[in-house]
């Protein structure tokens, strides 16, 4: 009998689903301001199966391949860092979780893209201040797979997939921040920072279902800290995050389909302060 009625015909039983990623690539210090690189490079993960919600048949090896090139640039005496970078990953057998019968299960999706660019940025306009501001793009596509929304009473109707958006994958983040690192007073340094993020919609099921999404949305963090000037063991700090307390859905799980495919979404936190002291031994 096998082993937790599991069907394992034509899936090893120990782990024979071994692989060798490797990673090719060429870089180049063409001046003192700037580097360029190109790679290229495959990854795998090995079948796997959900006894935990009575998945009855493996997933296959899930396979990617990635290219990448990019280049790092500095700007006017070192104030000004740019780097940029452009990537392809080719997604074989793409292992996602999806709500089947009554259960969370995982599925492959045969052949799934993300192609991507992004950029950081550093400049130091005075020696007390930094600013950073990261901007990054991803199409991240299925190619290839078909897939049944649950209903109540098990009526979907197969879809065709290819085209939508990969679940929890946003096309575009954008991130920008200061820090400001005071002048001594009394021998203790004062540095103040913020840092806002924004991310584009994310969709938690493969089907794009707006209503199980996190619509585009901002958040806010402002930190303080104080420390000796000469080196010393101690560091008092404050933070606000989520400053403009806003309501994030960092994602969701899907539950019996006989119930209505219900979900429960989980949140990140909301507004919080903050005070710690540090001290190293």
């Amino acid at each position: 009998m096998p082993p937790f009625g599991v069907n394992v015909t034509n899936f090893p039983l120990r782990s024979k689903t071994n692989s060798l990623p490797y990673r090719v690539g060429i870089e180049g210090q063409l001046s003192s301001d700037l580097f360029i690189y190109a790679k290229y490079g495959t990854a795998a993960k090995d079948g796997a199966i959900n006894l935990g919600s009575g998945q009855l048949t493996p997933v296959s090896k899930e396979k990617v391949a990635t290219a990448e090139v990019g280049a790092k640039a500095w700007f006017f005496d070192r104030k000004l860092r740019v780097n940029v970078a452009a990537f392809s990953s080719d997604y074989t057998d793409l292992q996602i979780s999806q709500l089947v019968g009554v259960s969370v299960a995982l599925a492959n999706a045969p052949k799934a893209r993300i192609n991507g660019a992004e950029i950081e940025i550093e400049a130091r306009p005075a020696e007390p201040l930094r600013l950073t501001f990261n901007a990054g793009y991803l199409d991240p596509k299925f190619r290839e797979f078909i897939n049944t929304p649950t209903t109540a009473d098990f009526s979907g109707v197969p879809t065709d997939l290819r085209g939508n958006q990969l679940p929890n994958v946003p096309k575009w983040s954008i991130s920008a921040g200061a820090t400001y690192t005071g002048p001594a007073i009394g021998g203790v340094v004062p540095e103040l920072s913020a840092q806002y993020l924004w991310r584009d919609r994310v969709y938690f099921d493969e089907f794009n279902t707006i209503a199980n999404s996190q619509k585009p949305i901002g958040t806010l963090d402002l930190f303080a800290s104080l420390k000796p000037e000469a080196k010393g063991p101690w560091r008092l700090y404050g933070f606000v995050r989520n400053v403009t307390n806003k309501t994030v859905i960092a994602g969701s799980t899907g539950y019996a389909g006989i119930l209505g495919a219900m979900r429960a979404f989980s949140y990140a936190p909301p507004r919080q302060f903050g005070v710690g002291l540090s001290l190293a031994f």
